[in-house]
């Protein structure tokens, strides 16, 4: 009797562990991006094939963020066309819907952000944020990091995961 409690406790345990959502399943429904001067919802299908994804944690009252954002806009307009098993997430850190959607019209964001109204309640993507912004985190599609702006409480900076990530994508 105990051997049979024990495989049907080890079977429930490794379901569990198996339906542990990807990274994809988890923003499944809660990305959007500029369409002109509109944020629109994003059609998420292809997010099935990314196998990793770059969060950005900033905002636009940040100046450093202000600063690296277009060095990464260059970075991704470079590189997705060629690994578009890649993808970058906006996570603002603004004050309001308005502000990040200003920020990302200026900016010139190519890629999709999580809904502001959705950000709060993404806990497994807000706990990759570090202490401070910019922010820059590489996962694999099944949430593993690969490359952060922290190591620990020190900060390394966003280029440092960017520059991890071109590694990994062997440019």
């Amino acid at each position: 009797m105990k051997l049979k409690l024990l495989f049907l406790l080890l079977a429930a345990t490794s379901l569990i562990f198996s339906q542990e959502k990807t990274i994809a399943q988890e923003l499944a429904g809660s990305l959007v991006q500029i369409e002109g001067k509109e944020l629109k919802p994003f059609n998420d299908s292809t997010l099935s094939e990314t196998k990793y994804f770059l969060f950005y944690f900033s905002a636009h009252w940040c100046p450093p963020c202000r600063a690296f954002t277009p060095e990464l806009v260059n970075f991704y307009r470079k590189t997705k066309k060629a690994h578009p098993e890649f993808e970058i997430v906006f996570v603002s850190q603004d004050r309001s819907e308005a502000d990040m959607k200003k920020y990302m019209i200026e900016a010139k964001m190519p890629w999709t952000a999580i809904d502001f109204s959705k950000i709060k309640n993404a806990s497994r993507i807000n706990a990759y944020a570090g202490s401070g912004i910019p922010c820059v985190v590489v996962v694999d599609a099944k949430g593993n990091v690969l490359a952060d702006s922290f190591k620990g409480e020190q900060y390394l900076g966003p280029q440092k995961p960017v520059d991890d990530l071109k590694k990994i994508l062997k440019q």
